[in-house]
């Protein structure tokens, strides 16, 4: 394909830039200020949202630059006053700080209701248990609000189905990452290593500039840290593509390929990729009520 043009490219697709720099050196994020340079960025819609929350929610420097009056440091100055109250909010949780999210919801004059939910959020982590909690402290919360747990429920319990050794912690007021994410955000750990070894979540919509607006997930991860971790060596094995389908049998031979070294991309609702889009060789295809494999 050719070079994609800047009036392809939305505000909310810089985002990328970012999160593939911090997947190629994780161990720089919140920990060592990067310079980024954008050149001639004006002419992306949406630049000033992103410059204003990478700047609020990173440890990062912005040197911005290009050939219009609309980077002049006074229009600059115009289009990303203040600090946005999200970006405010979003901080205080993150850092479970009790009395400086009071202060900012004071400070709004925000109405009880929102001002309990969000306190809240301060205090719902642990185990799966926490949903019940989660329902009753939220339950005046808008329908929206259910929706999501009810997805995070029907989330843990696929995760239980197919992992039931797995460790399974829920923080409401996690939120970190960029603000692109529309869905669940999670990250993995091993008792092997000191921190996340993988982190991500789900992004719908986040190639709509680019003509496929589709479901999408994905997470980042340090190749070098995965392989430290590893001692196996595999032989590069057929890549399996199985499609969108809410049963057991599915997932148990997915589970099952899995363990045995191959790599399966599993579809999701609404996707219309196949596996030769997927880039797959063969695909699960349920034929006379069982899951086989069968050649692209």
């Amino acid at each position: 394909p050719g070079p994609i043009g800047v009036a392809a490219i939305l505000g909310a697709d810089l985002g990328l830039v970012i999160e593939e720099y911090y997947a190629l050196y994780p161990h720089y994020r919140n920990k060592t200020k990067v310079c980024f340079l954008f050149d001639e960025i004006q002419d992306i819609q949406g630049w000033e949202k992103f410059a204003r929350r990478v700047i609020d929610s990173e440890n990062v420097e912005l040197f911005l630059s290009g050939s219009s009056a609309k980077l002049l440091s006074r229009e600059i100055a115009t289009s990303m006053r203040g600090r946005a109250l999200e970006s405010r909010i979003l901080e205080r949780l993150l850092m479970k700080d009790q009395s400086g999210l009071a202060e900012v919801l004071n400070a709004t004059q925000a109405s009880a209701a929102v001002t309990e939910h969000l306190h809240a959020l301060l205090e719902l982590n642990g185990d799966d248990a926490v949903l019940a909690e989660a329902r009753s402290a939220l339950k005046r919360a808008p329908s929206s609000v259910v929706t999501a747990l009810d997805d995070i429920e029907r989330l843990v319990a696929l995760i239980r189905a197919r992992v039931p050794s797995a460790d399974i912690h829920l923080d409401f007021a996690e939120l970190r990452g960029y603000r692109y994410h529309t869905g669940v955000m999670f990250a993995a750990y091993t008792p092997a290593a000191g921190r996340a070894i993988a982190w991500g979540g789900r992004y719908d919509n986040i190639g709509y500039s680019f003509g496929r607006s589709r479901p999408a997930t994905g997470f980042s991860t340090d190749l070098k840290v995965l392989a430290a971790l590893s001692s196996n060596e595999r032989k590069r094995l057929p890549k399996i593509f199985a499609p969108a389908a809410d049963d057991q049998a599915r997932t148990m031979a997915i589970r099952d390929l899995r363990v045995a070294g191959y790599a399966v991309v599993e579809g999701l609702p609404g996707q219309s990729a196949d596996a030769c889009n997927m880039g797959c060789d063969q695909a699960l295809i349920l034929r006379g009520g069982s899951w086989q494999l069968e050649d692209i």
